[in-house]
């Protein structure tokens, strides 16, 4: 790793020069126009697919050929997207590194500049501050002390400034995002006065809301890097929001957590905890202690797992994942019995749990943008179920679970972009359906040119060759039957033929 660094001067220089060796930072424009591209790409690949699989085969060509012509087009289009959006998402990613670093190097010279920092106390400042021992004994919090964060910054930096902190009629507390943030910005060039303010302002907010036990917490959009785990002691609150982004006139400014602490697990009234929109690649597990949890939103991370400890969330209502990268749902979630609503869209899930099947409570179902290779008949148990989305899995969703037509609540089904060639025979039971959306799909029962008709003239389809099916099946089974006599008859004739013809047989018999 190189020579050994030992001052503090050392390793903030250092520290400075791996920065340095990021690319260059984009532009403001450069990622305004890459977020455009990500969400371009989203809503061009449907459009382009769907005229694709809409283009008529020529007479001349056999349809083997025709099929592997379109494969590759449609190969072609997927690739060129895919490509498009690493290059959008790279520009993305490298800004939010130059911010972090940028965040990490404030930090050490925030501490830095304290006399305490020489004799190793400086680490009493952020995120990096353990416990001794385990702070969670049976999901309780043994200890949390607190002098470690305020004191040492309200030394530092005695409060000189106007707190601009909002407390409203329903005891919240609330940062004011735009004179925060301005006054972060304007206070100094490199940033490190702002950081001292924001830094104040978070540990003071958190106390006042400890003393006014407030209820609601709004930390949205204040560029937080980390949480202290002090948040614990706020224990009357029962809404918290750490979320970003938030578009401003001059600069793009979200919260950046990676990590939620486990006392989290001791805010046990929480009822809604927003966290969208941040840098999170996992959730505490301390996450099941809060069984008020009614509202749970954790879309825009890089979450790529939930706790097994979300089942003991049993008041969960709403659960919204969009736009994570989980590869799959804890069978954990079969205890959620209140859900009624989950929102998955745009992760990387191949399948859905069994259990789902006792999420009875559940009215709406988003899964599109995933890989999902099958749709468990589970899901065929939910009674209540009025809202399924099943769309754009592409071509890893070749079919839907045989007993669909047991979901009589109904009342809209998405399963377009996908590469489902008929319909389960039990479909024709959905007669609530009010909305129904298969483009994009190579199907060939219905015809394609049925599906383009509308839902009315589909189930009339199905119904007709439901009914004509029946008739045939019918007749089979009359054709069968009389062959089985005719077979039986012939057996009993030549039997009776060769006892009659041979005296020999008759003696015998």
């Amino acid at each position: 790793m190189g020579r050994k660094l030992e001052t503090i001067e050392e390793i903030t220089s250092e520290m400075m020069r791996l920065h340095s060796l990021l690319p260059a930072r984009p532009s403001p424009e450069e990622l305004q126009l890459a977020q455009q591209n990500l969400s371009k790409v989203d809503v061009n690949l449907p459009a382009k697919l769907e005229e694709l699989f809409l283009q008529a085969r020529p007479a001349g060509v056999p349809p083997p050929i025709f099929r592997a012509f379109q494969e590759m087009r449609e190969d072609v289009l997927r690739t060129h997207a895919q490509v498009d959006k690493q290059i959008a998402m790279a520009t993305i990613e490298i800004e939010r590194r130059h911010s972090h670093y940028g965040a990490l190097l404030q930090r050490v010279k925030i501490v830095a500049s304290h006399p305490l920092s020489k004799t190793g106390m400086g680490h009493a400042v952020g995120p990096e501050r353990k416990f001794h021992g385990n702070p969670l004994v049976d999901g309780k919090l043994s200890s949390l002390p607190m002098v470690s964060e305020d004191s040492v910054i309200t030394q530092i930096w005695p409060e000189t400034l106007e707190q601009k902190i909002q407390p409203s009629k329903n005891r919240s507390l609330r940062f004011s995002s735009q004179e925060t943030t301005a006054k972060y910005i304007a206070l100094d060039g490199d940033g490190v006065r702002g950081a001292r303010v924001f830094s104040q302002q978070l540990m003071r907010t958190l106390d006042r809301a400890v003393a006014k036990k407030s209820e609601v917490l709004d930390l949205s959009n204040m560029s937080l890097s980390w949480l202290p785990e002090s948040i614990g002691l706020v224990m009357n609150l029962t809404s918290l929001d750490l979320s970003g982004t938030l578009q401003t006139s001059w600069k793009l400014c979200w919260n950046e957590l990676q990590e939620i602490p486990e006392s989290i697990g001791e805010l046990a009234r929480l009822v809604l905890l927003n966290v969208q929109s941040n840098q999170l690649k996992r959730l505490p597990e301390a996450l099941g202690c809060l069984t008020n949890l009614a509202t749970l939103n954790i879309q825009k991370n890089s979450i790529e797992e939930l706790p097994w400890t979300i089942g003991l969330c049993t008041s969960l209502v709403e659960l919204n994942a969009d736009f994570n990268k989980l590869k799959a749902l804890p069978e954990a979630m079969g205890h959620l019995v209140l859900l009624q609503r989950i929102s998955v869209h745009l992760n990387s899930l191949r399948s859905l749990p069994t259990t789902i099947s006792l999420l009875t409570n559940l009215t709406q179902l988003d899964v599109h943008f995933n890989q999902l290779e099958t749709v468990p008949e589970s899901l065929c148990s939910l009674p209540n179920l009025t809202n399924l989305d099943l769309s754009s899995n592409f071509t890893e969703l070749k079919e839907l679970p045989k007993s669909i037509g047991r979901l009589q609540s109904l009342r809209e089904v998405d399963i377009s972009f996908n590469h489902i060639t008929e319909l389960p025979a039990s479909f024709v039971l959905l007669t609530g359906l009010q909305k129904l959306t298969l483009d994009g799909n190579p199907l060939r029962m219905p015809p394609l040119q049925i599906a383009q008709q509308g839902k009315e003239a589909i189930f009339n389809y199905m119904n007709d060759m439901l009914q004509h099916l029946e008739a045939e099946e019918k007749v089979r089974s009359r054709k069968m039957g009389m062959a089985s006599m005719m077979t039986v008859f012939k057996k009993n004739k030549i039997a009776n033929f060769r006892v009659k013809d041979d005296p020999d047989l008759s003696i015998k018999a």
